[in-house]
C-alpha cells in the first residue's frame, strides 16, 4: 500500500499539478476526470481495494484531487499576498485585498480565451 502511495505522489501527482497557477481545472466534467484517475488508481491497491472512494482517500491519509487543487490556490493567494511568489494580480488597498486582472490583447482565438477563463486569475465559483 505505501509503495503505491509513492507511486502515486511521485509519478502522477507532479504531470497534475504542474502549471497549475495557469491551468485550474474548474468545469465539473474536469474535475471528475482528475478525480477518476485516483479513483481508478486507488482501486488497484490490494487491501484497500473494496472500500469506497472516500474510505480509500482516509486510508491512505489523502486529500480527492478536487480539495488539493483549492487547498493549493488557498495557499499561492496567501503567498502573493504575503509576496513570497509572483504575484498575478492581485493587490491589497485599505479596503480590504482585492484583485485586478491584467488585460491582455484580445485575441480571436478560442484556444487562447479558454485558457485565460481558467487561470487562477479569472477563476470563478462556477
Amino acid at each position: 500500500m505505501h509503495t503505491m502511495k509513492t507511486l502515486w505522489c511521485s509519478l502522477v501527482h507532479p504531470h497534475i499539478d504542474y502549471c497549475s497557477q495557469l491551468l485550474t481545472a474548474h468545469r465539473v466534467g474536469d474535475i471528475q476526470k482528475i478525480e477518476f484517475l485516483f479513483r481508478s488508481f486507488s482501486s488497484k491497491i490490494y487491501p484497500i481495494s473494496k472500500l469506497n472512494y472516500w474510505d480509500r482517500l482516509s486510508t491512505l491519509k489523502m486529500y480527492s484531487q478536487e480539495r488539493r487543487t483549492e487547498r493549493y490556490q488557498i495557499i499561492y493567494t496567501w503567498k502573493i499576498l504575503e509576496g513570497t511568489v509572483p504575484n498575478v494580480g492581485i493587490k491589497s488597498t485599505r479596503q480590504g485585498r482585492l484583485c485586478k486582472v491584467p488585460q491582455i490583447k484580445q485575441c480571436t482565438s478560442g484556444k487562447i480565451r479558454a485558457i485565460r477563463e481558467r487561470s487562477l486569475q479569472t477563476k470563478d465559483s462556477q
